[in-house]
């Protein structure tokens, strides 16, 4: 399926246009007493003079541009963007950040030329002028004491999936076994919307696995209603390719969704997905010590634990050193630091920098970026249910039982059925694994020297998986790195010169 896409550049008689001029993608929502729509979309017009971009609150559809004087080019797919000329020079510091945290901040992408639209953004560009506009929502704090608080997370989430009934067929539930899904899940059955069917996946082979498919049949079964899993069918090597340029190099997961993405576009009129319930509700990334952290602003403590990627000295020996000072630790931190002090008045700072970063760059590339088929509802978004979760204090979500205790009060008679919670798998990974390092060697053997990665650091590690089993476990890290950043230094070389 191909990606919305248009390119504008001024010619001797005038502009010279390419691709589709007027589009728009996503739904809006109107909310009576309201100005602005609910919805997650993104809309753009050329009229020959003028071209006009904007988008919803929350700016989760993946949207990218590039722009000049004498040009402008804008897609949902910054792969295009590269291939419409875009220059593969790397954004360093966001790339410095991205190495460590696992997903981009605020408009970065991995090159400096190539942004992100802003959430609630208004772009336009007129006689080769640019001007870009936009705003993250922070709300006021209420003093509303837990009780009363899940009583307003009950009621207002029936009003957001009451605002989002269904008017097409094939309706869909993306079933995990955990609670942003199964919220959804009973409160369609509740207003008897039900869906026709379930979808669970099940991830790649690992030491360690989620029973999700199990509890997600569990569920289904008590509700009547019809589960599909989905099993892996790609290697891991060309999942882990398949994704990387799915998502424009801006995502070490989701290479288990592209099997997902797959069946839903050819299925599929409308899937429900739980986007944002975690880290609105369920205290996702928060700890008491991160919350301490974050009172007492010692936000240099705050971001090494908040590393889950690569730490400092992995990125010092991964990549050659001219790279790796430009990536260093003080680039990445003066990135952080700018972009959380935006949520530092928000009820919940930790909350509100991983939603607008991590949720708004990252997990929404999954229903976003890779649904191109069906409409996408996300009940978590919806305004007045955002603006009472986000409005909420950190420490009412740190013990993380407070979406748990949502669901079991609104729905009494499922509160019997447990969530997931992760189990051994047994060794079917190995040869998974072992295949995986294999492949990942041999890109590397094919490709190198590099101008980015160190042969030197991947190479023997990639080899020692192959021979020693009490390595093996390092297949995956290993292997997604070397893999993600040859593939990037291989694109830029193509598009262009080199990164």
């Amino acid at each position: 399926m191909s990606e919305p896409f248009l390119h504008i550049r001024r010619g001797s008689e005038g502009f010279e246009v390419e691709g589709v001029q007027v589009g728009a993608l996503g739904h809006k929502i109107r909310h009576p007493g309201r100005s602005e729509p609910d919805g997650v979309f993104v809309e753009w017009s050329w009229d020959g003079d003028r071209l006009r971009i904007r988008n919803d609150r929350y700016g989760f559809y993946p949207f990218y541009y590039f722009a000049n004087s004498d040009e402008i080019a804008i897609s949902t797919s910054i792969i295009r963007l590269l291939e419409a000329g875009a220059s593969p020079a790397l954004d360093e510091a966001g790339m410095a950040a991205f190495l460590r945290l696992g997903f981009f901040l605020g408009e970065d992408t991995p090159f400096l030329e190539i942004r992100a639209l802003p959430p609630s953004g208004v772009l336009e560009w007129r006689n080769g002028e640019l001007s870009v506009s936009g705003h993250i929502t922070i709300t006021r704090p209420d003093n509303l004491n837990r009780d009363a608080a899940i009583d307003g997370y009950v009621s207002l989430f029936r009003d957001a999936v009451r605002r989002r009934q269904p008017s097409s067929s094939n309706v869909a539930v993306t079933l995990s076994g955990g609670r942003d899904s199964r919220h959804i899940l009973l409160e369609l059955c509740e207003q008897r919307l039900r869906p026709d069917f379930c979808l669970t996946t099940r991830g790649f082979p690992a030491p360690t696995a989620y029973d999700e498919v199990e509890v997600a049949a569990s569920l289904c079964h008590a509700l009547g209603l019809r589960s599909r899993t989905l099993d892996q069918r790609e290697s891991l090597m060309q999942a882990e390719s398949d994704k990387n340029l799915r998502t424009g190099f801006c995502s070490f997961e989701h290479s288990w969704y592209l099997v997902v993405a797959h069946y839903l576009n050819r299925t599929a009129g409308l899937v429900y997905d739980g986007i944002g319930g975690d880290v609105l509700s369920a205290g996702l990334f928060l700890s008491p010590r991160r919350i301490e952290l974050c009172e007492e602003g010692r936000l240099a403590e705050l971001a090494d634990d908040l590393v889950i990627i690569v730490p400092d000295r992995g990125i010092e020996r991964a990549l050659r050193p001219e790279r790796a000072s430009k990536f260093d630790r003080e680039i990445a931190f003066a990135r952080f630091a700018a972009e959380f002090r935006k949520h530092a008045d928000a009820p919940n700072p930790i909350g509100s920098f991983h939603f607008w970063n991590r949720t708004r760059r990252l997990v929404a590339i999954l229903p976003y970026g890779m649904l191109r088929g069906p409409e996408v509802f996300s009940p978590y978004l919806d305004h007045e249910l955002f603006d009472f979760l986000t409005s909420l204090p950190a420490r009412m979500f740190v013990d993380h039982s407070f979406h748990t205790e949502t669901i079991q009060r609104a729905y009494p008679a499922y509160a019997h059925i447990p969530f997931t919670q992760i189990r051994s798998a047994g060794g079917a990974y190995r040869k998974q694994y072992w295949s995986f390092a294999l492949a990942v060697a041999r890109r590397l053997l094919e490709t190198g020297p590099h101008q980015l990665l160190r042969d030197s650091y991947f190479l023997p590690r990639l080899l020692r998986c192959l021979i020693d089993p009490g390595y093996l476990l390092s297949a995956t890290w290993v292997g997604s790195l070397a893999l993600y950043l040859a593939q990037l230094e291989s694109k830029c070389r193509r598009t262009h010169a080199s990164p």
